[in-house]
């Protein structure tokens, strides 16, 4: 005959359990009805860390000319309606979370000093880029403003200083580009598909950011990735985008490395603040680097990725834990912050989403929300937590 457990110490076998994580009481941590959901018991995923001769070949492996050539990577759901889960609004409205804000931080006082010395000549070719195009761009899709940062020197004040570009060699061997943005710890945020390639199921290499970049300017100097965090479930995702599917993992913490002076990404350009749990509809002010827009040929000067845009709107649910927001942009997007309390010429601004992509001849952009579930863990996982 076999010996049986007492009950209680059954009951208390699965509370343990369930406490620790390995019995997980919600199953999905981005809530009920998400397709994007994974066990909690996962972990984000770290991708190889380089040595510092590494960085220091991923610095140099970005020429002038390879810079030029980069081409954005450009995420478009051609499957997607566009149409509000209307059901899934209703739910949602009730699991939003608590909101939770974490404050944007300045420069070191002698940074502006140190990088308009050190780098001199990429101040003047910043200073001296063409500043002709269009200065407004209203879209019709949705409600919205779109701009390129037109003043030459615009793209150096906060909070437009804490994004860049984000350069990479992608698992086919060509270069490209995304946006990011500067966060605490010394980290960037960017979007998963920019440090992962899910075509090939490799991590990017030669992965290096730019803040402040400006039609191959670099002010503040360039700083490379030492490490990147996703999650196990964007890995396992099918190549085919699915905003859906996609967006609610598609973000990545990276680790950065020090720039050419020595010094690291916070002391040089300050960090922008980020906000968890946000609401759905927020006024956003939505930064990157796009290739191209829909108002214009593809290609000209101020949307060939060279020059920081914004399109300025207010977002809205899509579906769960996935909102949208118009923009007349495309590819290069890709990880660029959507910013609330965004203050022009001011340590301002927190990053809620970050792009992930967009649905076929529709002028909105789609990101995942940051929450408790998606993002905290990825800032908690770096060797500097955000």
């Amino acid at each position: 005959m076999k010996n049986k457990l007492p009950l209680f110490v059954v009951v208390l076998v699965i509370l343990v359990l369930v406490s620790i994580g390995v019995i997980s009481a919600q199953g999905n941590p981005f809530g009920a009805g998400n397709a994007g959901g994974f066990e909690a018991s996962e972990l984000p995923v770290q991708s190889p860390v380089l040595s510092k001769a590494e960085q220091a070949a991923s610095l140099a492996y970005w020429t002038p000319e390879r810079d030029a050539a980069a081409r954005p990577v450009v995420m478009v759901d051609f499957n997607a309606d566009g149409g509000i889960d209307r059901e899934g609004l209703r739910d949602a409205k009730e699991v939003a979370g608590q909101s939770t804000r974490f404050e944007a931080g300045a420069a070191n006082p002698n940074a502006e000093a140190l990088a308009r010395s050190v780098y001199a000549e990429e101040w003047a070719a910043a200073e001296t880029a063409a500043a002709e195009g269009p200065a407004v761009v209203e879209g019709t899709s949705e409600v919205f403003t779109g701009y390129v940062i037109k003043e030459s020197h615009f793209h150096k004040w906060y909070p437009h200083k804490f994004v860049g570009r984000f350069k990479f060699t992608n698992g086919s061997g060509g270069t490209s580009y995304c946006s990011g943005t500067a966060i605490s710890g010394n980290n960037m945020v960017t979007a998963a598909h920019c440090v992962f390639d899910n075509n090939t199921n490799t991590w990017n290499t030669n992965m290096t950011f730019t803040p402040a970049y400006r039609n191959g300017a670099a002010p503040y100097g360039v700083f490379p990735t030492s490490s990147c965090w996703i999650w196990p479930a964007f890995i396992a995702l099918p190549a085919s985008y699915s905003i859906s599917t996609w967006a609610p993992l598609d973000m990545s913490v990276c680790d950065m490395g020090l720039n050419s002076t020595g010094k690291t990404l916070n002391y040089m350009v300050g960090w922008a603040g980020r906000e968890v749990n946000a609401s759905y509809t927020r006024h956003v002010h939505n930064l990157g680097f796009p290739w191209n827009d829909t108002n214009w040929p593809i290609g000209t000067w101020w949307t060939a990725g060279r020059y920081l845009w914004a399109c300025v709107a207010e977002s809205a649910y899509y579906v769960n834990e996935v909102r949208r927001a118009g923009c007349n942009t495309g590819g290069g997007m890709s990880g660029g912050p959507w910013m609330t309390k965004y203050e022009a010429v001011a340590v301002s601004g927190y990053v809620t989403s970050v792009n992930s992509g967009l649905i076929y001849n529709s002028k909105n952009l789609y990101a995942g929300r940051f929450n408790s579930s998606n993002f905290t863990p990825l800032c908690d996982s770096g060797a500097a937590d955000c």
